[in-house]
């Protein structure tokens, strides 16, 4: 299984977070994010580290252009960017350290024709999956939002 590790140190306490084959949105705000992290300087929904199956990567996107996250000292104000070990990701004051990533996926969804893999439409008239290759923030069938959308990994509808 694929896995990238995220360390820092959160009122003097070091805590970690693993990401696997699904996307972790990652802000303040805990209606919108997996890892919720408190300093007031993070955006409420400030990036999202994700798993790119055809690259076999993880990558980061910035989802507030007026806060961009600085990754390695260099700032993401808009798009993507592959991540590597050791790499520093700084969201306001608050720093996160990739400390491990591990690539090893048997299966890749464009291999396994059985599933699909990606946000689910909240919106329960649509509830369609996008594939995490055309993530947006809006679901490209109804517009609905995709910030609190679930991760899915569903049977296709062959």
């Amino acid at each position: 299984m694929s896995e990238l590790t995220l360390a820092w140190v959160e009122a003097g306490i070091t805590k970690s977070y693993h990401i696997g084959l699904t996307m972790a949105r990652i802000g303040r705000d805990p209606a919108r994010c997996d890892l919720v992290l408190a300093h007031p300087t993070i955006s409420g929904l400030h990036v999202v580290i994700y798993f790119d199956s055809m690259k076999q990567s993880f990558w980061i996107r910035n989802m507030r252009e007026s806060n961009p996250p600085m990754v390695d000292g260099q700032s993401l104000s808009k798009g993507e960017r592959e991540l590597n070990v050791n790499m520093a990701i700084s969201l306001g004051q608050q720093i996160l350290q990739i400390t491990k990533i591990d690539i090893d996926l048997p299966i890749s969804p464009q291999r396994n024709p059985d599933h699909v893999y990606g946000l689910q439409c909240p919106n329960l008239k649509c509830a369609k999956v996008s594939p995490y290759e055309r993530i947006t923030l809006v679901c490209p069938w109804c517009g609905t939002s995709l910030a609190g959308a679930a991760s899915s990994i569903l049977p296709s509808k062959r």
